[in-house]
């Protein structure tokens, strides 16, 4: 599923010539209004809390505290501050202690996975508004409770989905849902690398220890880590973590969630403007998975080979799920790590075409085969009709405007078989658009959400059915069976 730099650009140039009709995406028309910026916490100031405060904009979010368990994160966060805002942040290892001593009115929380439900039901609880990063929870329960103390509180809880405040989703969101693509009953998404997903270990690496020297003797253990590698790469470990399911497959489920919803007028999703702005998603009414830990096994590591080693991963190397949503979409997802030929992208196929979302970044348009031509040729039949109705056309060019054949034939059926083999992702969008600018503008959104009610794109209930989803593939493949759903999103329990 690899384009051409031809078939790229032609996929570009079908995108722009059927998204020209649009009007501009306008989830990210934010105010710039001079409202004071929140004042904000940050609980985790690892890799990905990193991330959120480099991107987040300061007209709009001010970070004042932050809180983590590892001093050299402790002190990373700190450089983020310094070297972005000339600030001195307050800073804070217990984030209940920061709750109640920081002057802040929210809290971005950027955890290991098994820590976001009791940090953002305490943080609500304590009158902060919550941005969590994605998945929202580690299980279906925990979920629902932050949803529900959200609702009782009053305040904003919003889930670290980014694509929902990316204009290149939004725009293909418009597109589907306004029928440009014809009937969607099935989407392919994927994230496949070649790596062992392990983060380096402090303990190993002088040059750390010396720019960090409390990590020497640092022991996680009192916060609920059982080894120093439990924290490093708690991405690993059944207690912290459900792995590539949380980790990858939820941003690309939160958004088949969103396409999956029925009863939508196409005509109002294509000329949606920034007030009508929302989004509603749907959960899967049951999910089958299966994979399993087949590289890494026994403590291995490395990439192209593979090495004994002392840690021995608990979470899978490998998954493949298929989703089956109420209006018989069918979903898939794989992420490997074993091979990333193909990369990571969402491939949404309708009866009247395709399109890719490669990369976070890149949007291309493959129209069915012979639509495209149908379609003009349907066009031309009804101008043609229209203009004998006015007595300005023949007999003969009506008939001939007529004879374009529909895309179901025989020859052209068949004709699509073989021609609709070469399509892919692929790299340059040609915009200068990046991936962190989602991020800077889910950010801004949590900030005017919090001082104008503005749309939340991405509320507990949205977060909900995408965790609901993933989780429940999770159990899917560790259980061996069919997952299905009741009404209030829980798992129905197997037959005894």
């Amino acid at each position: 599923m690899i384009l051409t730099p031809e078939q790229q650009a032609v996929g570009r140039r079908n995108f722009l010539k059927a998204s020209a009709a649009l009007p501009a995406a306008g989830a990210f028309a934010f105010s710039h209004r001079n409202f004071g910026p929140v004042k904000c916490g940050v609980i985790g100031t690892g890799g990905e809390g990193r991330v959120l405060m480099e991107c987040l904009d300061p007209k709009y979010i001010r970070v004042t505290a932050i809180c983590d368990i590892r001093p050299d994160h402790l002190q990373m966060g700190q450089e983020v501050g310094l070297k972005n805002w000339d600030a001195e942040l307050d800073t804070y290892t217990d984030y209940n202690e920061m709750l109640e001593k920081a002057d802040i009115e929210a809290v971005i929380i950027a955890s290991p996975l098994w820590q976001h439900a009791p940090m953002s039901i305490a943080a609500l609880e304590a009158g902060k508004h919550v941005f969590c990063e994605k998945t929202m929870a580690k299980t279906i329960d925990d979920c629902i409770a932050m949803k529900e103390t959200a609702e009782k509180t009053g305040l904003n809880l919003q889930i670290g989905h980014q694509r929902f405040y990316s204009p290149i989703y939004w725009n293909m969101y418009r597109m589907v849902m306004g029928g440009d693509l014809g009937d969607v009953k099935h989407i392919r998404c994927q994230w496949h690398r070649n790596n062992s997903w392990v983060r380096g270990r402090w303990w190993e690496n002088q040059e750390h220890l010396e720019k960090y020297p409390a990590m020497k003797d640092y022991d996680p253990s009192q916060w609920g880590y059982g080894a120093p590698d439990n924290l490093c790469n708690w991405r690993l470990y059944e207690k912290h973590s459900e792995g590539l399911f949380t980790e990858l497959a939820s941003h690309m489920i939160a958004i088949t969630n969103w396409l999956g919803v029925e009863g939508k007028d196409p005509e109002e999703v294509k000329a949606m403007k920034d007030k009508d702005i929302v989004v509603d998603a749907v959960a899967p009414r049951l999910v089958m998975a299966t994979g399993g830990i087949y590289k890494f096994k026994n403590g291995e590591e490395g990439i192209y080979e593979s090495k004994p080693t002392e840690y021995t991963r608990e979470i899978e190397d490998h998954i493949y799920a298929t989703f089956e949503y109420p209006n018989d979409l069918t979903v898939t997802f794989s992420s490997i790590q074993t091979n990333s030929y193909d990369g990571y992208y969402e491939m949404i196929m309708g009866t009247k075409g395709t399109v890719i979302l490669s990369n976070e970044t890149n949007l291309y348009l493959f129209p069915e085969y012979a639509w495209d031509k149908w379609q003009e040729e349907e066009e031309k039949r009804k101008e043609a009709e229209e203009a004998a109705k006015e007595g300005k056309a023949t007999e003969v060019t009506t008939k001939e405007a007529s004879k374009a054949a529909p895309v179901q034939t025989a020859s052209a059926s068949r004709g699509a078989d073989v021609a609709g083999t070469a399509m892919g992702s692929g790299a340059g969008g040609g915009s200068g658009y990046t991936w962190q600018w989602a991020y800077r503008d889910e950010l801004r959104g949590f900030a005017e959400t919090i001082r104008f009610g503005r749309n939340n794109l991405c509320d507990g209930s949205v977060g909900l059915y995408a965790a609901q989803a993933v989780l429940g593939a999770r159990q899917s493949l560790k259980e061996k069976r069919i997952i299905k759903f009741d009404e209030t999103g829980r798992v129905i329990p197997a037959k005894a």
